[in-house]
């Protein structure tokens, strides 16, 4: 369907859970003393590197934030809004669809 002069925009819009009431860092200890030693801490860093990295210790929460919606953005994708809904904490962000986008989230 093409969108003619007088076409109404056709939005689409992603929502995002913001978990920021935990802005611990993830320790790969304190999981591993969750399974009570079964998994030991080098083996939970090795197993989930993207959540037990050392590198990512010292980003601050503005920072992570700052960066996925940096990486939002580059998809088009625009904050219109935070809200809080209940206890949940949530991005609202919206994009002009199209038919380069159809198939994405």
């Amino acid at each position: 369907m093409e969108q003619g002069e007088n076409a109404l925009p056709i939005w689409e819009y992603k929502v995002v859970h913001l978990n920021i009431k935990n802005t611990e860092t993830p320790s790969a200890e304190a999981a591993s003393s969750a399974t009570k030693g079964t998994f030991s801490p080098e083996f939970i860093k090795q197993e989930f590197p993207d959540i037990y990295s050392t590198e990512n210790t010292s980003d601050h929460p503005a920072r992570q934030l700052q960066e996925a919606l940096n990486r939002l953005g580059k998809e088009g994708w625009e904050l219109i809004e935070i809200s809080q809904i209940g206890s949940l904490t949530m991005m609202f962000l919206k994009r002009m669809k199209s038919e380069s986008n159809d198939n994405s989230e």
